[in-house]
């Protein structure tokens, strides 16, 4: 009767060389963290935190937990532009780019790493300003379902 081989210490070894090969690719892809906050450092419930590559496609959305916090996984390495938009909130909080940026091209890009959620990607979002006014047409009649934005 043949007797069986003894497993070597190096197949062992190549073990966790083959399963890294059957993971899905998602599990190389890194992540993106963080809270939004107020100007007193209270977290801001529903903030949309929408995520762009360089050249400015959306890549994902994803709106603040109860106490601020954010999360995106999932995404590929690289560099990216994040966003903080007040679609929800009943204050009126002023949108931002990611450290306290005005604009997507102004804005700080934040490397994504394989394998690693890159934290503290964080807003502190101010409070903005009110206006109210009507819109008319030149004899001076109001005029309905018109969109107003403001610039600086």
């Amino acid at each position: 009767m043949p007797r069986p081989s003894a497993v070597t210490p190096a197949f062992w070894g190549c073990i966790p060389l083959v399963l890294l090969l059957f993971l899905p690719a998602a599990a190389q892809n890194g992540g993106i963290s963080g809270l939004v906050t107020d100007e007193q450092g209270l977290g801001i419930a529903s903030i949309q935190v929408k995520v762009y590559d360089l050249e400015g496609n959306s890549k994902g959305s994803y709106y603040s937990d109860f106490n601020g916090n954010y999360s995106f996984t999932d995404l590929p390495p690289g560099s990216y532009k994040i966003h903080f938009h007040n679609w929800r909130s009943s204050v009126n909080y002023v949108s931002e780019w990611y450290n306290d940026k005005p604009s997507f091209a102004a804005a700080n890009s934040v490397a994504v790493t394989a394998g690693i959620v890159t934290r503290g990607i964080n807003a502190r979002l101010s409070t903005g300003g009110e206006f109210a006014g009507r819109v008319t047409d030149a004899s001076g009649s109001g005029i309905g379902n018109i969109r107003v934005h403001a610039y600086d």
